[in-house]
């Protein structure tokens, strides 16, 4: 068995348990919002919201070149899994034998007529989603293009730079004259001392 059929099959399993496991959330989570009504409004809504998906899957990568393993994956894989034809038909048989003919027939026709448009409108979303890729990728490659052209002379060649101006140098350093110091503060105003007399004894006659 070829490496490739290998991978194809574990992509196209991995995706099925994926599918299976997103229609029974779902389904669970509509069963319990709309879980008294007669109509299986589950399986109807998973099949509706497939068929949409299934159109666009298909009409995308007819579109766009894809890888067959990843086309193969999704579509028979993943859209195989959450949708459900089985279920579909048990169903609608068990509300037409209870003699339902009014919700089983709605059921029949709604799911068949609903399912068409949803692949018509889900094919038709596709080719505009592509086309809308496609326009956006062309527009910003046309905005790259003039972006590295808009500095170019006409010939094709790049303007030569503007050399810029040499930064000015600095100029020779200029020597300062030593600081003079402060004149001292001048002294406070006072008596001039009195002179000391010689001392006497007592006769008045100085030693």
């Amino acid at each position: 068995m070829q490496p490739r059929t290998i991978a194809l099959w574990a992509a196209v399993a991995i995706a099925g348990a994926l599918g299976a496991l997103t229609r029974y959330v779902f389904s669970a989570w509509v069963a319990r919002r709309w879980g008294n009504c007669a109509f299986p409004w589950g399986t109807w809504l998973v099949n509706i919201l497939g068929a949409f998906v299934l159109g666009f899957a298909y009409a995308y990568t007819s579109e766009r070149e894809l890888p067959g393993v990843w086309q193969t994956a999704f579509t028979s894989g993943f859209i195989g899994a959450f949708t459900t034809f089985s279920t579909f038909n048990y169903e609608a048989w068990v509300m037409l034998s209870a003699a339902n003919w009014g919700p089983g027939l709605l059921y029949l026709a709604s799911s068949w007529l609903l399912g068409l448009a949803a692949v018509a409108a889900g094919t038709a979303t596709a080719r505009v989603f592509a086309r809308a890729i496609a326009v956006a990728v062309t527009a910003a490659l046309g905005l790259g293009v003039v972006r590295a052209l808009a500095g170019r002379a006409p010939d094709g060649t790049r303007p030569p730079a503007v050399p810029r101006p040499p930064a000015a140098s600095p100029g020779p350093a200029i020597s300062r004259p030593p600081a003079i110091p402060d004149p001292p503060p001048p002294a406070a105003p006072g008596r001039p001392p009195v002179p000391r007399r010689p001392p006497q004894t007592r006769s008045g006659v100085t030693p």
